[in-house]
């Protein structure tokens, strides 16, 4: 039994794995597939004889057409599947009582064909919005916590085959409350949504920003140098600060940063790190940044400087 469940537990990674190879796939290369598969459906439906029934053989290219290629393809397999049918049924030699009755027949099929690659176009929408749901922040579209932990264990274990840096960092907003206070939850709604933006927008190409809290946010760098860090730390400090004054909003930002040369395995570690600077850089007055280096200790305080 235990044998069983390890190998029923094996399977589902590397379905997953196949999963995800498909998704990546062109949709030219999904529909040369479909197309594939159709004709090796159509041409066993043809040689087994009107006999044997393929029918349901025919809903493995509808449903890689419906799945993986999206609304255009699931438009297109049905009707060339139960096209197939129609021409391997006829060239077999089947005979009916009725010449009506194999275009019957064929309009039946594709109506069952068209029925299941829609089914499938729709789930496949409503997986992916439940997907993005469970890994994004609802008001400001950024990644949650989850999921922020979720990459930032990934991009851990990456580095630290590459031997590449890691820089994890962690913001709180200062004087969020006031604005709340003062304007009411829609502007500190839109609040949030705008600062989001900004980070996005500052960050480098890559980089990862989440909303972890209400008013907190996180992000990590991968393999930027101590210095590139400490830049690109000091420069969210100011785009936060410069897209506040726009509005008239009082809130500027506390930012914590932990650049590790050798990365460590423990990402609590890192994270903890990077929460108890933004913390000292709150302490210190605010709308600062504090920037660490360990690992290599020597540019540290240059690297802190720049960026506060």
């Amino acid at each position: 039994m235990a044998q069983t469940a390890t190998t029923g537990t094996t399977r589902l990674p590397r379905l997953d794995a196949i999963d995800e190879r498909l998704r990546k796939l062109r949709p030219a290369v999904i529909h040369g597939l479909t197309l594939a598969l159709l004709a090796l459906v159509g041409g066993l439906d043809y040689w087994t004889g009107s006999e044997f029934s393929f029918s349901v053989f025919y809903l493995a290219p509808i449903a890689m057409a419906a799945w993986y290629g999206g609304p255009r393809s699931a438009a297109f397999a049905p009707a060339l599947a139960a096209a197939t049918w129609f021409v391997s049924d006829a060239s077999a030699g089947h005979s009916y009582s009725h010449p009506a009755i194999p275009w019957w027949n064929a309009a039946v099929r594709l109506g069952f064909f068209v029925l299941v690659a829609s089914l499938l176009v729709r789930l496949r929408s409503l997986l992916r919005d439940a997907r993005r749901a469970a890994d994004h922040d609802v008001l400001t579209g950024a990644l949650n916590s989850r999921s922020w932990h979720v990459r930032l264990a990934e991009e851990t274990a990456r580095c630290r085959r590459q031997a590449a840096p890691l820089t994890v960092g962690y913001i709180d907003l200062d004087h969020f409350k006031t604005v709340n206070d003062r304007s009411g939850h829609a502007a500190g709604d839109a609040l949030l949504r705008l600062v989001v933006a900004t980070l996005q927008a500052t960050v480098r190409p890559g980089d990862v920003v989440a909303r972890v809290g209400g008013d907190e946010f996180a992000f990590f760098l991968a393999g930027a140098s101590p210095g590139e860090a400490a830049v690109v730390a000091g420069r969210l400090r100011d785009a936060v600060r410069e897209a506040m004054t726009s509005r008239g909003w009082p809130v500027t930002a506390s930012i914590g940063a932990a650049t590790y040369v050798t990365v460590p395995a423990d990402v609590v570690t890192m994270v903890r790190a990077a929460d108890a600077l933004m913390y000292a850089a709150k302490a210190g007055g605010r709308d600062g940044v504090r920037h660490d280096i360990i690992g290599d200790t020597a540019d540290s305080d240059l690297d802190r400087d720049e960026a506060t």
